[in-house]
């Protein structure tokens, strides 16, 4: 395994990274540097680097310069005004 992370984006937005892992291989639609728009699709949920099923691994930590971004301070994050907990179902219409 290359990369324990898998087929992974990292997006910065106003001091917090947004960490989206274990995406499908050859599934990326950006490119390093792009500016994303708000509901543009980044990718397909998979199963790449050490992840034994598919599912969307999301979070967002907030960085210091210097810091990587898994030493950063983690970040609630909100789906359709809902602050989800840790295994809380989100059904997607």
């Amino acid at each position: 395994m290359d990369d324990p992370l898998g087929n992974h984006v990292v997006i910065d937005c106003q001091g917090v990274r947004v960490v989206m892992l274990h995406l499908k291989q050859g599934s990326l639609l950006v490119e390093k540097g792009e500016r994303l728009a708000r509901g543009q699709l980044v990718g397909q949920v998979g199963n790449s680097g050490f992840s034994s099923e598919p599912h969307p691994h999301l979070q967002a930590t907030k960085v210091s310069p210097g810091q990587s971004t898994f030493e950063g301070r983690g970040v609630p994050m909100q789906f359709g005004g809902r602050l989800l907990r840790r295994n809380d179902p989100v059904v997607v219409d």
